[in-house]
């Protein structure tokens, strides 16, 4: 604000919001690392013709066992989707 001398409600009107989801999965950082391997490419495999996610972050929590899987995107059914896909596998790779 200080260096365009805008206000707020100017700088902000470029902003889109997407639909995320979050889901956490009970388990300790073993196994499940392999779950982001290759998600770049895992979402067009996940669903035919979904679209690119615009992000997606799966890591262990720093205080907790649980693994999080985060995806936001322009379709709140192709996040849900992604976000299960991801999770599935993670329970398939724990011990």
């Amino acid at each position: 604000m200080v260096e365009s001398g805008k206000k707020i409600s100017e700088l902000g009107k470029g902003l889109v919001v997407y639909p995320q989801m979050l889901h956490n999965i009970r388990m300790k950082p073993s196994g499940a690392a392999r779950v982001d391997e290759g998600v770049p490419e895992g979402p067009g495999r996940i669903r035919e013709g979904a679209r690119q996610p615009r992000r997606i972050l799966v890591r262990y929590s720093g205080t907790e066992p649980l693994l999080r899987i985060m995806a936001e995107g322009e379709n709140l059914d192709e996040v849900e989707a992604i976000v299960k896909a991801l999770g599935e596998k993670a329970k398939e790779e724990s011990p």
